[in-house]
């Protein structure tokens, strides 16, 4: 995918609690592709190296509950 965001076949790309520029091999050639794009939208816990390439990044959030909180309840 990042390949063909090289060469142009994708303009855009919305990343999810991912780093492949730090995860894939050839992070040059990585990098490349994410600079090609027209646009980046990034959703992560943390900035990283995929996240400073990115238009736009989004918080993420983590779903765990803390101790005595409940669910909300579901109407119904």
């Amino acid at each position: 995918m990042v390949h063909q965001a090289e060469r142009g076949e994708i303009k855009g790309l919305l990343g999810i609690c991912n780093n492949p520029i730090v995860s894939m091999p050839n992070a040059g050639r990585i990098a490349a592709g994410y600079d090609a794009l027209e646009f980046h939208c990034q959703i992560d816990f943390f900035l990283s190296e995929t996240c400073a390439r990115a238009d736009v990044v989004l918080p993420a959030r983590c779903g765990q509950r803390t101790r005595g909180s409940s669910p909300t309840p579901r109407a119904g």
